[in-house]
């Protein structure tokens, strides 16, 4: 089985302001160009996606009927979401990015939580039937994923880059998972 993840391209919020799985933000105009690259990736293919508006237009354009999962929203990042990171609470905040992997945003997740909740549903995954699947996610996820299927510890998975409509394939064999590529960006050359 082969496993796209896609990550979405650059949402229309404003540099330095923090967002999340609480934002339902839409893509900045300009990336419907890039979508031909990936276009014949939905024929036969199960097409995934995350409920939040950046993730779900693509998958709309590449499939009248992409399959919505809740669970694969971005990190909540409870109070700080929509806020300029300058003016969050500094002794808060460098608190929370001292141990980022265990410590949870107030009112919202710690990446080990969102790592718990991803790494659940993608033992669903391996149910699947389909030979090719594209999912339409968020960086967090994405990094997730790749932490799980690499066994790379959660605080340095942030040292793999994951660009904006970036795409990395899996594919799941019954040996197990092979990372074929991470972060192919669409913005930036042709692909596949």
């Amino acid at each position: 089985m082969e496993i796209y993840l896609i990550r979405h391209p650059k949402p229309d919020v404003d540099m330095g302001v923090c967002y999340g799985g609480k934002s339902d933000l839409e893509l900045l105009p300009g990336w419907e160009p890039y979508l031909e690259q990936i276009q014949h990736l939905s024929s036969d293919s199960l097409v995934i996606s995350s409920p939040l508006m950046r993730c779900l237009q693509v998958a709309k354009a590449l499939s009248d009927t992409p399959i919505i999962v809740s669970r694969l929203k971005e990190m909540d990042f409870g109070e700080w979401e929509l806020q300029p990171w300058n003016d969050i609470n500094t002794s808060v905040l460098q608190e929370w990015m001292s141990d980022y992997v265990h410590a949870r945003v107030p009112g919202g997740e710690s990446f080990d939580d969102l790592y718990a909740r991803i790494t659940g549903w993608w033992s669903d995954i391996q149910s699947f039937e389909n030979k090719r699947i594209v999912i339409i996610t968020h960086a967090g996820v994405i990094r997730s994923i790749l932490a799980h299927v690499l066994h790379i510890p959660l605080d340095q998975i942030f040292n793999l880059n994951l660009d904006f409509f970036s795409v990395s394939k899996l594919r799941l064999t019954s040996h197990g998972t092979k990372v074929e590529y991470i972060n192919h960006n669409l913005t930036s050359k042709q692909l596949l």
